[in-house]
């Protein structure tokens, strides 16, 4: 993992060292889960490329379902090199449009909407971030996974490029799986 760049071991250095910090009472190990994924999301930005063009003022993260994450994500600074530095969250709701979005986290509890977020997000070039069980069969690209008391996360490849989505490889080699 030498080979990683400093940024990435940095985010997440950071998620781990979060994920360790677990030996709270049960409200303070949700905050910090939420903060785990929420630089999760924020790192995986520095590594996905889009097969359309990004907007040029820059990233709009939508959340669906969790306060929390979207105001963890909207708390950090997240400057993308190469595009502008604006990075905008927004909450949405599963029958909102999300044409004008380009990152969809959608939290638990919205499993019977996944059908239409998906048709959508394939047709909208949306990279596409879950946190339940079977999302990834769903049609979604990055699942997140607790492993041993470990936030981790999943990528499906195929999914991402019907989504107008890639990865690039150091973020491949640190997933703990992909399909």
């Amino acid at each position: 993992m030498s080979h990683l760049p400093s940024r990435l071991l940095s985010v997440l250095a950071s998620a781990f060292v979060a994920c360790a910090c677990l030996i709270t009472p049960a409200s303070g190990q949700l905050m910090q889960i939420d903060e785990v994924k929420a630089n999760y999301i924020s790192g995986f930005l520095q590594y996905v490329n889009w097969t359309a063009d990004q907007a040029a003022d820059g990233i709009v993260i939508g959340v669906v379902g969790s306060k929390e994450i979207e105001r963890r994500l909207a708390a950090g600074a997240i400057k993308q090199p190469g595009r502008s530095d604006v990075v905008q969250i927004v909450t949405i709701d599963p029958g909102d449009d999300l044409s004008a979005i380009d990152v969809l986290y959608v939290a638990k509890g919205h499993k019977s909407s996944w059908s239409r977020l998906m048709k959508t997000c394939r047709e909208h070039d949306i990279l596409t971030i879950g946190e339940e069980e079977g999302f990834l069969s769903a049609g979604g690209c990055i699942e997140f996974v607790t492993r041993r008391n470990t936030i981790r996360f999943m990528i499906h490849i195929e999914n991402a490029r019907e989504h107008g989505v890639d990865f690039r490889s150091k973020l491949l080699d640190v997933a703990l799986e992909i399909r």
